[in-house]
């Protein structure tokens, strides 16, 4: 994740499919669980899988930042989520 606050971290899913009650009265479903470090200011930050491959480094992105559980458990909203949301699939290649 990079966040506007943190900047760059890094971490691990720790949990997949789980329902969050969000602070603002609704149920956010099927969110991804991680254990990388976040602050406030950095909610809608892109969570990123960096890897190095073919002599250089890249990236699948995996989902937007969304908060912190009470139990300090980071959320990030996945991006199949938020496609099926939309109803439309986004392009993270850069591309026109």
């Amino acid at each position: 994740m990079t966040g506007q606050e943190t900047g760059y971290t890094n971490g691990y899913i720790t949990d997949l499919e789980q329902d969050v009650n969000s602070a603002f009265y609704t149920t956010l479903y099927d969110q991804t669980f991680a254990d990388y470090s976040s602050q406030g200011g950095d909610s809608g930050a892109p969570v990123y899988n960096k890897y190095y491959e073919g002599g250089g480094w890249n990236a699948n992105a995996l989902g937007i930042h969304v908060g912190t559980t009470g139990g300090g458990d980071k959320v990030f909203s996945p991006v199949n989520n938020i496609e099926d949301d939309f109803n439309k699939d986004i392009d993270f290649t850069g591309g026109g």
